[in-house]
């Protein structure tokens, strides 16, 4: 049986939320019939050895950001040199569409857009390109999938769209006790309240946010460590935060992990006071370890997925949002992995629904 060749991307040097979906997406999809193609605006992405270990192939292309010209040019060679069948992009905005025309320049049968964001993020450019595009994007003859309905407004207005869950391996992030106390001893932190974030150290995580909060939290009890796992361009700022908070010898910095479920299963609870988020993979991960999550009423209400997961205010007082922060004391920890698989957020069941909707369109729903 002939392979369904997909173009997937793109991906870069990071393992941001939007490469982390493609590429845990990619290695469940059946390589007897699927064959897969990333691109990647990096010559060596951070998931080079796990998408070539898997069987998949990498194309790298020239960053919009920097050569626009150059960038068309690379992704109009690729398409014209194999004859994909699927082109799957994933988009944080729509200030480059560029792979979404082209692949329809090309013919490629199946042209899918996957937004998975709700704000564009960065600077007044891509900001204008967002705003320009989106027209385009409306009437252009594509799939248009979202994260969640505020991703799918943000990304395509009114024009249709499907939402399809962020799902996970939820075996992966069950919650197992026997993890928890290793690592909490390995950190040095066993009998202490452990507050955690997890994701990219950039401006939108709002990880300033979290180190107030902790200061207040420390203030009301002692006993009490952050865990910051990942890593990002403002890792020495918040560093030098933590010192003028006079938090710094009770943080821990754990830089970029590969084993995330292994630090969840040690925090007693999770801090995202995201500036916007389009539907946070880490929120599902943590409560599918029984983890309270204390996130921003600036993410999608739809992560509401469990009574685990609390909102508040970016404006609230820090000390009141520590006293809740510390009611987490009292949260006996227990898997959610039945009510997660309940509710769709299952990966191997959504790749099952994305295999059908490449197969549809590309047999005839053979």
């Amino acid at each position: 049986m002939k392979k369904i060749k997909i173009l997937m991307g793109i991906i870069g040097k990071g393992n941001g939320g939007l490469s982390t979906y493609a590429v845990n997406l990619f290695r469940k999809l059946d390589r007897n019939r699927f064959d897969c193609t990333f691109l990647s605006n990096d010559p060596h992405p951070y998931f080079e050895k796990d998408i070539k270990g898997l069987g998949g192939r990498l194309k790298v292309i020239a960053a919009r950001s920097r050569h626009p010209q150059k960038h068309r040019q690379d992704l109009r060679r690729i398409m014209k040199e194999e004859h994909f069948d699927v082109c799957h992009i994933h988009l944080s905005s729509d200030s480059n569409i560029c792979p979404l025309e082209e692949a329809k320049r090309a013919g490629i049968p199946i042209v899918i857009a996957h937004c998975h964001s709700a704000r564009v993020e960065g600077f007044l450019y891509p900001k204008i390109l967002h705003r320009l595009n989106k027209p385009k994007l409306q009437r252009m003859d594509v799939e248009r999938l979202a994260c969640s309905n505020a991703a799918g407004k943000f990304a395509y207005g009114d024009a249709p769209f499907t939402v399809v869950n962020n799902g996970i391996d939820l075996q992966k992030f069950d919650f197992v006790p026997q993890v928890r106390e290793k690592v909490r001893k390995d950190l040095g932190v066993s009998d202490r309240f452990v507050v955690g974030q997890l994701g990219r150290l950039v401006p939108v995580k709002n990880h300033r946010f979290t180190l107030e909060v902790f200061a207040s939290v420390l203030k009301l009890y002692p006993q009490s460590s952050l865990l910051i796992v990942g890593d990002g361009p403002l890792e020495q700022q918040l560093r030098e935060e933590t010192v003028e908070l006079g938090i710094e010898s009770q943080v821990i910095f754990t830089g970029n992990v590969r084993n995330p479920q292994d630090f969840l299963n040690a925090m007693d609870c999770m801090m995202l006071p995201s500036l916007f988020e389009g539907f946070p993979l880490t929120v599902v991960e943590a409560v599918c370890s029984g983890l309270c999550c204390f996130v921003s009423d600036t993410v999608t209400e739809e992560v509401q997925i469990s009574d685990l997961v609390r909102f508040f205010s970016l404006e609230d007082n820090k000390n009141s949002v520590a006293e809740t922060v510390l009611q987490a004391k009292d949260v006996e920890r227990a898997s959610h992995r039945e009510l997660l698989m309940a509710r769709h957020f299952d990966a191997d069941e959504l790749v099952k629904e994305m295999e059908k909707r490449y197969l549809n369109h590309t047999t005839g729903g053979e």
